[in-house]
């Protein structure tokens, strides 16, 4: 167990130097509130939204796109594999996003979802 918590720290620092350069919004720990998924002309919109611990830079919420192409697809449908699980298993999550990247699609600013942290019951 100690050499699984040693290599998810290890993908975890890995991917935040990924994109320190961005300017990394941290939700707080809490529960999801809604899930929002749009249909193909919003290019497979997600939208994801915290009973608690929204950061004022995300009012909105936070966005990521599953019918992007490329590397992402892949990893966009994991998160939103992710996002399912805690919702319906009602676990706690943190959320990671850029407030950059915002979804001109929505009338409150968002911030684009990079990183999903789930944590148990």
């Amino acid at each position: 167990m100690l050499n699984f918590s040693r290599a998810a720290f290890l993908s975890l620092a890995l991917l935040f130097c990924g994109f320190a350069a961005a300017a990394t919004v941290t939700s707080g720990v809490a529960e999801i509130k809604h899930l929002y998924v749009w249909a193909d002309y919003t290019n497979g919109a997600v939208m994801v939204t915290l009973k608690t611990g929204t950061p004022e830079e995300c009012p909105g919420g936070y966005v990521f796109f599953t019918g992007e192409s490329g590397s992402e697809t892949k990893g966009n449908m994991s998160m939103l594999s992710t996002l399912l699980s805690a919702y319906h298993a009602q676990s706690k999550v943190r959320l990671y996003g850029d407030d950059k990247l915002d979804w001109s699609g929505m009338a409150v600013k968002d911030c684009r979802l990079k990183l999903v942290l789930m944590y148990p019951k």
